[in-house]
């Protein structure tokens, strides 16, 4: 699973930043979280390879969420004409029962309800309402999600 002991070392120390207990959390190797205790988790979540969560301002999590590899949540921003100038930090929510598809980028402030489907690539910049899918660059709504979940799998036997 690691590709060397200084990789796990550091996995190990995340995790204890994290101070998760015993929520059911996994984070794949290659997750970067800047200031770890900035970011709060509920039940069973899962955070998948390469993605990077910025917390200069909170980050909220919900239970059962999972995100796909290479997501980014980044709650600071720059503002003003001067590139070095002010900075803004704004926190994001993540509901519960909420899947991020690969490369998602959720930006400073965005809120994201329960039961939602975030596709693959997506730019999330404003708020997400519950049972939806979101999708496209920036996101917008795709179609409502209907619940609950119906199976195709079993639907086809």
């Amino acid at each position: 699973m690691f590709a060397s002991f200084t990789e796990q070392a550091q996995h190990s120390k995340l995790m204890r930043d994290l101070n998760v207990g015993d929520r059911n959390i996994a984070i794949r190797p290659g997750v970067r979280i800047q200031h770890p205790g900035r970011v709060t988790f509920g039940h069973n979540v899962m955070i998948n390879q390469g993605s990077m969560l910025f917390a200069g301002g909170p980050i909220s999590i919900g239970d059962d969420v999972v995100m796909g590899p290479g997501c980014m949540l980044v709650t600071g921003n720059h503002v003003g004409e001067v590139f070095y100038g002010s900075r803004e930090r704004r926190p994001i929510k993540i509901g519960s029962n909420v899947w991020l598809g690969a490369g998602v980028i959720v930006t400073p402030g965005v809120t994201i309800g329960d039961n939602v489907i975030i596709t693959a690539g997506a730019v999330v910049t404003k708020n997400v309402p519950s049972n939806v899918i979101f999708g496209g660059v920036p996101a917008k709504m795709i179609r409502p999600l209907e619940l609950p979940f119906a199976s195709s799998y079993e639907d086809s036997i």
